[in-house]
């Protein structure tokens, strides 16, 4: 029971980082679409 105790907030932890990084890479990603579709429509134009 002690090291399932002691493993659970390393979890956490560890899926909170990555929570954020996930997010952090998603917004990047998110803008880098916005900027790839906003040339696209200046090309079309």
């Amino acid at each position: 029971m002690g090291l399932s105790h002691r493993r659970v907030p390393v979890e956490h932890k560890f899926s909170l980082i990555w929570k954020r990084e996930l997010l952090r890479a998603f917004r990047h990603s998110k803008t880098y679409l916005n900027t790839l579709e906003e040339e696209e429509r200046t090309q079309i134009e």
